[in-house]
């Protein structure tokens, strides 16, 4: 599942940096990279983590999520 434009979308929408959004869920910035720039899919753990720090739910940060690109 590839989350990575939906979760730079929702990043960019609260104002945050990769930085801000690392410290806030414990995901390292390389990984949150990786994820926003399609290179990696990440683990349910993180992507919990992830929508907690943005104030989302789960199912919003999969919202338009695909397979394939």
């Amino acid at each position: 599942m590839l989350i990575g434009k939906r979760l730079k979308e929702l990043r960019e929408k609260n104002d945050m940096s990769l930085k801000d959004l690392s410290e806030k869920s414990g995901v390292q910035i390389a990984t949150l990279s990786r994820i926003e720039n399609l290179k990696m899919t990440g683990t349910i753990n993180s992507h919990l983590s992830i929508a907690k720090a943005l104030s989302v739910e789960l199912v919003d940060l999969y919202a338009d999520a695909n397979h394939e690109e």
